[in-house]
């Protein structure tokens, strides 16, 4: 969580709102890369629980018993 000026945020929430624009009302941040820590503006998009759902099932992505982002190398640029 970082501080984004006004609240608490999320680190790739705020790298979106900076980069790309305003998060629509009741819209998720998602990562086209599925690392959850990733900050990167061009891995990031906007979109509900149901199109991140299947995005990462889409992927072959989608692994409940594991941390699966752990395995996806992912750097700042």
């Amino acid at each position: 969580m970082v501080w984004d000026g006004e609240t608490m945020d999320y680190a790739y929430r705020v790298s979106y709102k900076e980069f790309v624009g305003p998060i629509p009302r009741g819209k998720l941040i998602c990562h086209h890369c599925d690392v959850p820590m990733c900050i990167r503006p061009d891995h990031l998009f906007v979109g509900d629980h149901v199109s991140n759902y299947f995005d990462s099932l889409s992927k072959g992505r989608r692994v409940e018993s594991e941390k699966h982002w752990f395995a996806s190398p992912c750097t700042v640029k």
